[in-house]
């Protein structure tokens, strides 16, 4: 498949720290599952070719995702011996498209010289017809939520923020939460889970800070600035034209290329998608964040530093910003590379 600069991010390094077998599982889980007297023998072939040469996975690695993601959902299930067999014949078996061609190939976006603003791509509106005419919608996006949220329920907030940035210590990180661009604090997320210490939230950098004061452009010393946030933990990806189903098809979409732990609704017109990338090549993830923008994505979340919505916080007129997806087991199946 020939890439574009319109096109998905491939990359031959990382990918949003979502691994080739991690995109392999998920494809296999949209492919359907074997059904004796149905053509079942041709639908675990298939899928097992799939892994073998449209993944390019070795044989040990295809056995143990036919095993685990598409075994449990055949009628009956094959035996393991059976299920081995039509790994290994996958291996050798003739094709007419080239080995790897489901991982993709580089996207030919141009790089950014080092100190000076990204170029962001043009909107394609084709791309996104395409993409939001394939679904889900936002309620069908909720129904697949790994953890099933009461959109209602902003009690729950504390819980989401330790499944997002609890990192195993007592105090966890500095994370910068404000109720309104002008009022925030930095302060540990031990403190921010206390009792009531959310309450009014409505703003979070999506990031921990790498410390509790930094320096404005213009040399002041503030609780909020690009200086004192650290590394990127997750880049947010949101949209504001469009509707809510529209925006769950795209952000649905974004997730075949990087790690979709979460899904927040403003509690205005758009939802926010949090892509965990913790330790990757910022270029990597200019080339994904160059892509959501052509698909109609807001730049301005490219900046490290930038607020975004509080997982089930509350807008300044009362309104909840639901949470629609939560996947945190995403987190550590992104820490695997390419």
């Amino acid at each position: 498949m020939k890439i574009n600069v319109s096109a998905p991010p491939f990359s031959s390094g990382t990918l949003i720290a979502l691994s080739i077998v991690e995109r392999a599982r998920r494809y296999l889980a949209t492919l359907p599952p074997s059904i004796s007297g149905s053509g079942g023998h041709d639908a675990a072939f298939r899928a097992a070719s799939c892994l073998t040469h449209g993944f390019s996975l070795d044989e040990a690695t295809a056995y143990a995702l036919m095993a685990s993601e598409f075994n449990p959902r055949c009628q009956p299930p094959w035996s393991p011996a059976e299920l081995a067999h039509k790994v290994r014949s996958s291996m050798g078996a003739p094709a007419d498209k080239p080995r790897g061609h489901l991982i993709g190939e580089l996207a030919d976006i141009p790089a950014t010289l080092p100190g000076s603003s990204p170029k962001w791509p043009e909107t394609n509106m084709e791309e996104i017809h395409r993409i939001t005419a394939a679904g889900p919608t936002a309620l069908e996006l909720w129904k697949r939520s790994p953890e099933l949220l009461d959109v209602d329920d902003g009690s729950n907030g504390a819980d989401i923020l330790l499944g997002l940035f609890g990192d195993g210590t007592p105090k966890g990180p500095l994370l910068c939460i404000g109720k309104s661009n002008a009022e925030f604090a930095t302060r540990p997320l031990s403190t921010w889970v206390s009792k009531d210490n959310l309450d009014g939230g409505a703003l979070v950098v999506p990031s921990p800070m790498s410390a509790r004061i930094g320096h404005t452009k213009d040399g002041r010393e503030s609780e909020h600035t690009l200086e004192n946030t650290g590394p990127r933990r997750f880049l947010v990806v949101e949209f504001d034209k469009g509707t809510a189903d529209d925006h769950a098809a795209r952000l649905w979409h974004l997730a075949e290329y990087g790690s979709l732990v979460l899904v927040v609704h403003s509690g205005g017109k758009s939802l926010h998608g949090w892509f965990y990338c913790a330790g990757q090549p910022e270029a990597a993830l200019r080339k994904f964040m160059a892509y959501a923008v052509s698909i109609g994505a807001d730049k301005a979340t490219w900046t490290k530093s930038q607020f975004v919505r509080l997982p089930a916080g509350q807008r300044e007129n009362g309104v909840r910003q639901s949470v629609f997806y939560f996947d945190p087991a995403a987190i550590n199946r992104g820490e695997a590379t390419l």
